[in-house]
């Protein structure tokens, strides 16, 4: 199918169809991209602040650290619904 698609369009309008493929072509390609993981970083983050591992303690006190470390709690929590939840902030 898409070798006939490719005919006609050499018969038709070959520059202008090319063009129009090479920009679909980049315009995927950028979808394609996979953003860069930082795998284990929140583990990590648990780690060191005396944690054996991800736990609500944990999301605990990187939400009321602040900062990246409540943006990775917030992940974690929405990542698993239901395992834990983010802290509700006081009134």
């Amino acid at each position: 199918m898409l070798k006939k698609l490719l005919k006609l369009a050499e018969m038709l309008d070959t520059e202008g169809f090319y063009k129009e493929a090479d920009e679909i072509t980049k315009i995927i390609a950028k979808w394609k991209k996979t953003p860069k993981v930082e795998k284990g970083k929140f583990t990590a983050w648990c780690g060191a602040h005396g944690h054996s591992s991800v736990n609500q303690a944990c999301i605990n006190a990187a939400a009321s650290a602040g900062g990246n470390a409540a943006k990775m709690a917030n992940f974690a929590v929405n990542a698993n619904p239901g395992k834990w939840t983010y802290p509700k902030k006081k009134d």
